[in-house]
C-alpha cells in the first residue's frame, strides 16, 4: 500500500484571521486592509481579536497613531506571512501547464537598473510569453525585498543575507567620464589622486557620506588603488542625477558605463583613467531562499543569465540596437 503523507495539524484559529492579520501588518492599518479585502475596517479588528484570543497572546498593540507588533506578534506575523506565501505559490505551481509563461511577475529594481537592463530586454521576453504582465517595483534595499511583495529583485554589490538565493550577472563596469569641452578646459587626469584637483559630481549614500571612487591597479602592477575619498563641487543622492551633470559638462564622474554606453560611443562623454578602471559592481539576481520559485520566477533568472543573442521585435515595432555586452550574463 503506497505511504500516504501526513495530515498537517490544524490550527486552533482561523486561517481567514490569520490572513486579514498578515494583512493589516504588511499595510500598516486596518482601514488598508479592509480596502484589500473588501470588508469594514472594524471587520478587520474584530477578526485580530478573535485571533488573538484563540492564540492566547496579544499580537499588536493599537494605538491611536499606528499599530506596533508585540514581541509575540512579530514571531506569528513572520511565519504566518510565509505560510500564506508557500500556499499561495502552491497553487501557481500546481497550475503552471503551460508552455507560456502566465501571471504577474513583480520585480524589485534600483532605478538605472530598472531603466537600463531590466526594461531594454522586456520585449525579448514578453515576445516569448505574451501572457505574462511585468510589475517593476523601486527598492532600496534588502528589507523592501519582503515590504515591497516582489517576487525577485536586482541587486547590485552584495548584499545577499541568509533569507536570499541568487544567481550573479556579469559585473558592471564603473568608469570616469566627462565631456570632451571638459577636458578641454580642465585637462585630463592622469593618475587617481588627480581628481582632487577637479570639479567633482559625487553620489551621496544612504549614510550621508559620499561614495568614494573606486580604482583599479594600473598595468603591469596586482595591487589596487582602491577607495578614494572624493569631496563633489556636486553632490546628488540621484545615480541618474550623477549622470546627466556629467552629460552637462559640469564636472568629472565615475558611474556605470551600462547606461552610458551609446552616450560615451557617440563622443559626448570620454572615459577617464582607464588604467585605473576597478572591478566591476556585482549584480545579483536575488530571490526567497526558502521557498519553490514559480516557474515564471525560474524562467526569468534564466532569461536574465542568458538573454537572445538576437533582439527580437513586436510587429510593427522597428528592431532595437544589439543588446550591449554588458547586460549579458555569465553562468554562476
Amino acid at each position: 500500500m503506497p505511504d500516504t503523507p501526513m495530515e498537517p495539524a490544524i490550527p486552533s484559529f482561523s486561517m481567514n484571521d490569520a490572513l486579514l492579520f498578515v494583512s493589516t501588518v504588511a499595510q500598516g492599518s486596518f482601514t488598508a486592509a479592509a480596502e484589500r479585502h473588501g470588508i469594514t475596517a472594524s471587520g478587520v479588528s474584530r477578526a485580530i481579536t478573535r485571533l488573538e484570543r484563540a492564540v492566547g497572546v496579544r499580537l499588536l498593540v493599537r494605538t491611536t497613531r499606528r499599530l506596533r507588533l508585540t514581541e509575540e506578534g512579530e514571531l506569528f506575523f513572520e511565519h504566518c506571512r510565509d505560510g500564506i506565501g508557500l500556499i499561495a505559490e502552491g497553487g501557481e505551481l500546481a497550475g503552471e501547464t503551460s508552455a507560456s509563461l502566465r501571471g504577474q511577475l513583480s520585480i524589485g529594481v534600483v532605478s538605472v537598473l530598472g531603466t537600463h537592463l531590466v526594461v531594454p530586454l522586456l520585449p525579448n521576453l514578453l515576445a516569448q510569453h505574451p501572457q505574462l504582465s511585468i510589475r517593476l517595483v523601486r527598492r532600496g534595499s534588502v528589507a523592501d525585498f519582503y515590504e515591497r511583495h516582489v517576487d525577485c529583485a536586482l541587486l547590485p554589490g552584495n548584499q545577499m543575507d541568509a533569507t536570499l538565493a541568487g544567481r550573479e550577472l556579469r559585473p558592471g563596469r564603473m568608469v570616469v567620464v566627462a565631456t570632451p569641452d571638459y577636458v578641454e578646459r580642465f585637462g585630463r587626469p592622469t593618475h587617481p589622486d588627480d581628481v582632487h584637483r577637479h570639479r567633482c559630481i559625487t553620489l551621496i549614500q544612504a549614510d550621508g557620506q559620499e561614495a568614494p571612487w573606486q580604482f583599479g591597479a594600473p598595468p603591469g602592477e596586482s595591487t589596487p588603488v582602491g577607495a578614494v575619498r572624493v569631496r563633489g563641487s556636486i553632490r546628488t543622492d540621484e545615480l541618474e542625477q550623477v549622470m546627466a551633470a556629467a552629460i552637462a559638462g559640469l564636472g568629472i564622474a565615475q558611474v556605470p558605463h551600462l547606461p552610458l554606453q551609446r552616450t560615451i560611443d557617440a563622443g559626448t562623454l570620454v572615459v577617464l583613467l582607464e588604467d585605473y578602471e576597478p572591478a566591476g559592481v556585482p549584480i545579483w539576481i536575488v530571490y526567497p531562499a526558502r521557498r519553490t520559485a514559480p516557474r515564471r520566477v525560474r524562467a526569468f533568472v534564466d532569461f536574465m543569465l542568458a538573454p537572445p543573442s538576437r533582439p527580437l521585435h513586436f510587429p510593427g515595432t522597428l528592431p532595437g540596437p544589439p543588446l550591449p555586452a554588458a547586460a549579458l550574463a555569465r553562468r554562476g
